[in-house]
């Protein structure tokens, strides 16, 4: 297992600690996933406002190493009015988180203990009204204002800025692979006894994916036109694993 990987479930095992005393199994997973689907939206943001910046001669590269330095640029060029429509057309995103809303943001205002949920609840809104054909209804199964979260809107508060600073060293970018698809095997795979049978029908352990997968397309990678559908394929579906891995090795 390498080094980004336990890095993964080390956070979502801290996040869903937060969680698990006060809902069900499903429940945490869906906010986690969703908020860690926020992050990575939010963290592409600054990477790629950081790099149209450089590109454009505008920073130095050594001066946006850091999350905060990423999001400080971010914000004064994106507040600018002579810079603005350049840097959302360079950055060429298919979606667009505000400054003030994006994770790092969100963050520094929890550390302030100024963190209002009607903020992260606002990037939220602001994602799916981006581009409501690709990303509509993103986060509708993250209810923000569920009483599974707290009796009170302060616990709730209180409740997601916990989560999310669970969430905040998990560094997407370090990460190989299909983060979300991990992050759903894994919560699923260590919580699916608490989520009921009908959780357990839709795991597939990714051993036995690539076992599949092996034998299935075992001496067919040379054939001219050889291609495979799986109608069913998931975030470890069979679709995504590498035919005979054995072989190319």
């Amino acid at each position: 297992m390498s080094t980004d990987e336990k890095s993964l479930e080390q956070v979502l095992w801290d996040s869903a600690n937060v969680m698990r005393q006060t809902m069900g199994a499903a429940d945490y997973m869906n906010y986690a996933l969703g908020l860690i689907f926020y992050k990575h939206l939010s963290d592409k943001t600054l990477e790629a406002a950081a790099n149209a910046l450089v590109d454009a001669g505008e920073v130095e590269a050594q001066d946006v190493t850091t999350e905060e330095a990423r999001q400080a640029v971010y914000k004064k060029y994106y507040d600018a009015e002579e810079f603005h429509e350049d840097l959302l057309e360079t950055m060429n995103m298919d979606y667009e988180i505000k400054p003030d809303f994006t994770f790092v943001a969100l963050m520094d205002s929890i550390r302030k203990q100024t963190f209002q949920l009607e903020n992260l609840n606002q990037a939220f809104r602001d994602i799916e009204q981006s581009n409501p054909d690709l990303l509509g209804h993103l986060f509708d199964d993250v209810d923000l204002y569920s009483t599974k979260l707290g009796s009170t809107p302060q616990k709730r508060n209180d409740m997601i800025a916990q989560v999310m600073t669970a969430l905040a060293p998990l560094n997407l970018d370090s990460h190989s692979g299909d983060v979300l698809g991990d992050a759903y095997e894994y919560l699923i795979g260590t919580f699916a006894s608490d989520m009921g049978q009908k959780a357990g029908e839709f795991y597939t352990p990714q051993s036995v994916s690539q076992l599949l997968t092996h034998i299935v397309t075992w001496g067919q990678e040379a054939k001219k036109g050889f291609s495979a559908y799986d109608p069913g394929s998931a975030p470890y579906g069979f679709l995504t694993e590498p035919p005979t891995r054995s072989r190319r090795e």
